[in-house]
């Protein structure tokens, strides 16, 4: 799944367990930025046109942000995606993968879409991709796209 990550050209599908597959509360974390692939994007206004609630998770790592400034980033995402009724998810949260796992069990997900960046072999060596991590370490089914 990490190789399938880092090099194909089309969203990455990971399930790690059995279970039912509904689409019923569909998870992006995002840290907001401008750059959201677009596949991902229409994947979410698909599952909300077929009654899917959306839900964007920001994970907050640091301290030189607040919960407003990521609400008012937050709702311009929804409004610029065109997102209908998301349901936003605010965590301050050192460790990301944590804290996307906590709103992931809060909300009981069906899906995590996620954005994954290429990265050298040189850098994911200091660094792992969080989709990596978050494919390791949550049992919902998760959905990545390489930006």
């Amino acid at each position: 799944t990490e190789n399938m990550l880092r090099k194909t050209e089309v969203p990455v599908l990971a399930i790690s367990c059995r279970r039912a597959f509904h689409l019923n509360d569909v998870l992006i974390a995002t840290d907001l930025s401008t750059h959201i692939p677009e596949k991902l994007i229409s994947l979410c206004q698909l599952f909300e046109s077929e009654g899917a609630r959306i839900h964007i998770a920001n994970i907050i790592a640091t301290d030189m942000i607040t919960k407003k400034e990521v609400l008012d980033k937050a709702n311009d995402f929804a409004s610029k995606y065109r997102l209908l009724r998301p349901k936003y998810h605010v965590i301050e949260q050192k460790d990301i993968v944590r804290g996307i796992e906590n709103v992931s069990k809060k909300i009981d997900a069906d899906l995590i879409l996620l954005k994954t960046y290429e990265k050298s072999g040189f850098w994911s060596f200091f660094a792992g991709s969080i989709a990596e991590k978050v494919i390791r370490s949550v049992d919902t089914p998760t959905l990545s796209e390489r930006v």
